[in-house]
Formats: C-alpha cells, sequence, structure tokens
C-alpha cells in the first residue's frame, strides 16, 4: 500500500510538472507571437512608408518634367506655327509669279557665262519648253539638252515644304560640275538670312 501511494504522488508531481512546463511553453509562445506580430505590423509600416516614399518621389519627378517639358513644347510649337505661316506667304508669292519671273528667281545671280562646257539641264517643276527657252538665251550653244527629272531625284535637297518646288540642275557633259538652282535653295536661303524680319513682319515680332 505504501508502494501504490508512492507511486500516485509520484505521478502527481510529473503531471504538475509538466503542466507548469506547458504553461511556461504556452507563455513563452504567445510572447513570441506578440513579438513576431509587432516586429510585423513594424515592417509594413515601415515598408508602405518606403513605398509611398519611393511613389511620392517617382510622381514630384513627373511633375517636374511636365513643367519643363511644356515650355518646350509650347516653344516647338509657336516655332512650327511661324515657319508654317511664312511657308504659306512664300508659297502665295511663288504662285504670283509668272513663268519667266520664277525661272529668274531660280537662277538669282548665278553667273551663266562662266560655263564654258556643254551641260545638260535637269528640269522639275518648270516646263521643258520653257526652261529650254530661258536656258537657250542664257547657254547658248553649250546647252546639250533639257531633261525632265524630279524633285530630289538628282540632288537631295533641304527639307522646305513648298507646294510646287521647281527647280534646274546643270550637269557637265565630263561629269567635272553639277549646279543646283532651285526655288527650295532660295527659299531656304532668305529664310536663313531673313527669318527674324519676316516674322515681325507677319506676327509684329510677337504671337
Amino acid at each position: 500500500m505504501q508502494e501504490l501511494r508512492s507511486t500516485d504522488i509520484l505521478d502527481k508531481e510529473i503531471h504538475s510538472d509538466a503542466r507548469k512546463k506547458a504553461e511556461r511553453i504556452l507563455k513563452q509562445a504567445e510572447s513570441d507571437c506578440t513579438e513576431i506580430l509587432k516586429s510585423v505590423s513594424e515592417n509594413i509600416k515601415k515598408a508602405e512608408e518606403e513605398k509611398k516614399s519611393f511613389y511620392d518621389a517617382k510622381i514630384q519627378a513627373v511633375e517636374n518634367d511636365k513643367k519643363s517639358t511644356l515650355p518646350l513644347e509650347k516653344q516647338r510649337f509657336e516655332v512650327s506655327f511661324v515657319q508654317q505661316k511664312i511657308l504659306q506667304g512664300m508659297n502665295e508669292y511663288l504662285s504670283s509669279l509668272s513663268v519667266e519671273k520664277r525661272l529668274n528667281l531660280v537662277c538669282g545671280k548665278f553667273d551663266f557665262s562662266k560655263i564654258s562646257q556643254n551641260v545638260t539641264a535637269y528640269v522639275y517643276g518648270f516646263s521643258l519648253e520653257d526652261a529650254q527657252k530661258f536656258l537657250k538665251k542664257k547657254l547658248g550653244k553649250n546647252l546639250l539638252e533639257c531633261k525632265e527629272t524630279l524633285f530630289n531625284k538628282i540632288v537631295i535637297e533641304d527639307e522646305v515644304t513648298l507646294e510646287k518646288p521647281e527647280g534646274i540642275i546643270l550637269v557637265a557633259q565630263d561629269n567635272s560640275f553639277r549646279h543646283r538652282l532651285s526655288t527650295v535653295q532660295r527659299v531656304s536661303a532668305v529664310l536663313n538670312k531673313y527669318r527674324g524680319e519676316l516674322f515681325a513682319s507677319l506676327f509684329g515680332g510677337q504671337l
């Protein structure tokens, strides 16, 4: 009987110790979970702040780009508008001229007397008959023939938007020289030299 009581007491002590250990483990686990949850919450908050800061910086960069881009876009638009209006005026002026005046304009101050070789004239925009009649007076027997061509086919010209580009390209028989005489060439020279004056004349110096 004594041995049975001793065993019972020992059994109770073991159960008591086990319960106490379990309670300590549970408390520790609860404490650990609290710390983990607290850490997760802090990490989430920190991540949110970092992301907010990151996207705020992105938004600010976009806003800054817009502020710096808008004046440039406005300036580009104004330049394009002015260029368009000047060219419109140029086209209207050219269309008002007779064929002879346009041929004289194209040739400008070109000194035909310096050409001592036989040349072929490649013509675009003008009729071959008008161009040949004009050039025959300038070149005499040195004019071999006039041939029809297309704008930008023989010589690549400046990008000036004219409604009807006209020109003559003189090519030596031995290919020793090539002279380009065109409305695009003349208009480009005028724009480069008198753009400011044309702007002032059309818009009074301001938009």
